[in-house]
Formats: structure tokens, sequence, C-alpha cells
């Protein structure tokens, strides 16, 4: 069981790695099925709750049924996406 986590945070991982390596800055989002979440969850149990995940991760997480596969991106934090011209 310890072999299969170290197996999901190592395809993270080497999504990050190659993500940062095209573009130069690292990504702040996954999208994972709710499926993938789950086996992570169980994979890493002292990681239970979603903040802890996020935390774990260092990217915030996205469930969708529509991530076949895991997959990161990068998106503007929220509090940078509107500027209010004066």
């Amino acid at each position: 069981m310890q072999q299969e986590a170290a197996t999901m945070l190592s395809f993270l991982n080497s999504l990050v790695r190659e993500f940062r390596a095209e573009h130069g800055y690292a990504p702040n989002l996954v999208y994972l099925s709710a499926a993938h979440y789950d086996r992570l969850t169980n994979e890493v149990p002292q990681f239970q709750k979603h903040d802890q995940i996020t935390q774990l991760l260092q990217m915030e997480v996205v469930i969708s049924n529509d991530a076949m596969h895991p997959h990161v991106a990068w998106i503007r934090p929220r509090h940078l996406r509107y500027a209010v011209a004066s």
C-alpha cells in the first residue's frame, strides 16, 4: 500500500516537473477524477481533509469526472484576476 502511495505522488510530482520544465514556473492547479482523488486519500491516510491534500500537493485540486487522467495547469490567482481602474 505504501508503494502505491509513492506511485500516485510520484506521478503527480512528475507532472509538476514536466510542467515546470516546459513553462518555467510551477502549476498551481491539479485536475483529478473522483476516483483518483479517492485513491490519493486512501493511499495517504494522514491527509484526509481537502485542505491537507492541497497543502501536500501545493496546488488547488479540482475534482472533475472529465479528468480521465490527472493533469496540472496554472491559473491566475483569484485576487489577481480582476483589476479595477481608478
